[in-house]
């Protein structure tokens, strides 16, 4: 089957089989790949038919050899198509969110299909297939600093574990996940000014203002690609209103559960539903 994704990259791929859910199951209990959704979308695919801006692929070359090379965009988009065309209903998708103000349970269904695409800009996609990185300019006090910097992968994710490691840091923020993105800040044509060192681009996103820090994420986030996954959630109990992303976790490929419904809002009625 075709599958497109957000940065243009087009895979042909097939179901998922049995064998993948042993793959879930093993990065479930802490022991598979630090990639599961490479893991996972790697066997299913069959061949690469356009590399979209991917320099490493090209088109009938077979299937990608790096997934940590991915942008995660694509990796989530890709592992979404696969549960749709794989299971019963796959399009639909249970979970329970919980509320921030009276901790009640929450059961959501949506439509995986429904979830907005972000395509990879035009001119993100140019810079991106002569292997030049994107350019940010964040204001840090008032001065604005030139920020190069590359989509979101995996492999950044695993550099930045690296770095913890050295410094006994157990978790990966979103400010550390920024400061792996970005390949150097500061003046290109002053090279000796310029920070590129991992340590060096740390410090300098630990020392943003939070609101700095939101910005710089806003502006990255522009030039890259994926898929929205924010929902804006309304507490059937207390009605407290919160905005939280959809979990994408070991429940993903699960059988939907007894309270799910049928229909959810939004959907037309089937004829089958209109009979009964």
């Amino acid at each position: 089957m075709r599958c497109e994704l957000p940065s243009g990259l087009v895979l042909e791929v097939r179901k998922m089989k049995g064998s993948e859910l042993v793959t879930l199951a093993e990065n479930a209990s802490g022991t598979g790949a630090s990639n599961p959704f490479g893991a996972i979308l790697g066997p299913c695919t069959l061949d690469t038919l356009d590399p979209g801006p991917y320099r490493h692929l090209t088109a009938g070359g077979g299937k990608p050899s790096q997934w940590d090379r991915i942008m995660k965009g694509d990796l989530l988009a890709g592992v979404l198509f696969l549960r749709r065309i794989s299971m019963e209903d796959g399009d639909l998708y249970d979970f329970n969110l919980r509320c921030a103000e009276c901790e009640d349970p929450i059961p959501w269904t949506l439509r995986l299909s429904k979830l907005p695409v972000r395509p990879f800009p035009p001119d993100s996609f140019a810079r991106y297939k002569e292997g030049e990185p994107m350019i940010a300019k964040v204001k840090h006090e008032g001065v604005e600093h030139v920020c190069r910097f590359w989509p979101g992968t995996v492999k950044q994710e695993d550099e930045v574990r690296d770095l913890n490691k050295t410094q006994r840091r157990r978790r990966v923020t979103d400010l550390d996940l920024l400061a792996a993105q970005t390949v150097s800040i500061g003046d290109p044509a002053d090279p000796k000014s310029m920070i590129v060192s991992p340590l060096g681009r740390r410090q300098w996103f630990e020392d943003l203002s939070v609101g700095e820090v939101l910005e710089a994420r806003r502006l990255y986030d522009e030039q890259d690609c994926g898929i929205d996954t924010a929902l804006d959630v309304v507490c059937p109990g207390c009605g407290w209103r919160q905005t939280t992303a959809v979990p994408f976790g070991r429940e993903l490929f699960r059988a939907r559960p007894a309270w799910a419904p049928k229909q959810i809002p939004g959907d037309e009625p089937t004829s089958e539903q209109v009979a009964n």
